[in-house]
């Protein structure tokens, strides 16, 4: 309640000092006064100062409004990630229930189409021959594309906690995978001191896979692949950024952003075999290590595939990796 002090023109507004000016408005202050005494304790009277808080309360009114906007803001924000969540869920769900049900018939396709070309080889025209190549031709790119949809569909679904990663032993398996490409292409790798971080095993393993395959199965027709390695660490200490460089065919500029995308392909099936999803599983794998990935280098020249790993990611804790953003 509001009560006014005829003595000193003043009421008080719960904690709040409101003065009356001459003009009869009243304004909220904040007050400090002290008693004035002389030394030997006699009252000499009160020395009291006052401040005009009105800007101030008006300000916090103004900063209440804005933080309750603030508030309904982030309760919004959090029912559609809760609904993007379950959607993605389901869309993840879904692409490995369907690539998984699907390879069973492909199979049966495949295998059908060989036997078809077993026993009827001497009575089959040279015309029925080759369309039974094509359709056993098909059949196998269509599994293998499922096969990698289920890989892409997986990163999150089937994903290992993090763990302590010699990053120079993932990339000697790797290339011991990859040797008889290497060997038939006469491609060589090179190699700088690499990092111990924390991170997924199976999936960065699956990164260096895609990367150094692309520089061994793009390469340069006049040229033997040379692929180098190299890892920095970042100015601000929160990733290390790793190099992955080649001589071959390199990337237009125009394409450099459009080659992370999912069943984007820059060369026709009977040039380069493959999918398109093997550069889209290395951005989302990046992406759940808190980093991101851009492609640089000149056309004709050669690829620097170059990605970002955070350095503060934890063992025995496995997270989406929301933080990560595809760049060009």
């Amino acid at each position: 309640n509001e009560r006014y002090n005829a003595n000193s023109s003043a009421y008080r507004d719960g904690y709040q000092l409101h003065y009356r000016r001459k003009d009869g408005t009243t304004f909220p202050s904040r007050t400090i006064g002290s008693v004035i005494k002389t030394p030997t304790g006699e009252l000499l009277g009160y020395l009291g100062i006052i401040t005009d808080i009105s800007d101030q309360i008006t300000a916090e009114r103004a900063l209440k409004v804005l933080f309750d906007k603030q508030k309904e803001q982030t309760r919004a924000l959090k029912r559609i990630n809760a609904k993007l969540k379950a959607s993605n869920e389901e869309l993840e769900q879904f692409a490995y229930v369907s690539s998984h049900d699907l390879q069973e018939p492909l199979r049966k396709i495949s295998s059908f189409c060989e036997l078809l070309e077993e026993e009827f080889s001497d009575t089959m025209s040279e015309d029925a021959k080759l369309y039974v190549r094509y359709a056993t031709d098909g059949a196998r790119r269509m599994q293998g594309l499922l096969r990698d949809l289920l890989s892409y569909s997986r990163l999150n679904t089937r994903a290992q906690p993090f763990g302590s990663l010699d990053m120079d032993l993932v990339l000697v398996e790797v290339w011991r995978n990859l040797s008889r490409q290497a060997r038939e292409a006469g491609a060589t790798m090179t190699a700088e001191a690499l990092p111990t971080l924390v991170g997924d095993d199976g999936q960065l393993t699956q990164l260096f896979q895609h990367l150094l395959d692309n520089a061994i199965k793009y390469r340069h027709p006049d040229r033997t692949p040379r692929i180098h390695v190299s890892a920095v660490r970042t100015a601000d200490g929160a990733h290390w950024q790793f190099s992955v460089e080649d001589n071959g065919l390199g990337i237009d500029p125009q394409f450099r952003e459009r080659i992370f995308t999912i069943f984007q392909r820059l060369h026709p099936r009977h040039q380069y075999d493959g999918t398109g999803i093997g550069l889209a599983i290395c951005a989302r794998v990046v992406q759940r290590h808190g980093g991101r990935m851009w492609v640089e280098g000149d056309p004709g020249r050669g690829s620097i595939f170059c990605f970002t790993i955070a350095t503060d990611l934890v063992a025995g804790e496995s997270p989406q990796g929301a933080r990560g953003m595809l760049e060009r």
